[in-house]
């Protein structure tokens, strides 16, 4: 099982090689920790992928299964001129995001499983 400092790195470095976020050369585009936190951090750069860590519970078997909310954002302008393609850019690393994941979980054998939870 991974640490969650291992866990954290793999995302982080997804967020840095991405063309569309870090591109290689910058990490402000990565945060991980609370809502609040992010709110308060003038170094963050968009778009942006944010990770903050849901409640852990052990299963009936003692297995921890760690969740993460991924939100991936950007900032739309105030006439909403470029709102579709921020939805389009965004829906875009989402789907990098697990595509990239699942060739992590299935080169190293490190035991990812995916799902979602939505709520609206």
């Amino acid at each position: 099982m991974l640490t969650l400092n291992q866990t954290i790195e793999i995302l982080k470095n997804f967020s840095l090689k991405h063309k569309q976020l870090g591109r290689g050369i910058s990490s402000n585009h990565f945060y991980f920790g609370d809502k609040w936190e992010v709110n308060a951090n003038d170094a963050l750069l968009y778009p942006l992928m944010w990770v903050s860590l849901l409640p852990t519970v052990p299963d009936k078997s003692g297995l921890v299964t760690r969740k993460f909310q991924i939100d991936i954002s950007d900032k739309v302008n105030k006439d909403e001129s470029n709102e579709t393609h921020v939805l389009s850019d965004t829906e875009s690393i989402c789907f990098d995001l697990l595509n990239y994941l699942e060739q992590i979980a299935d080169a190293s054998e490190i035991g990812m499983l995916f799902g979602n939870t939505t709520n609206q």
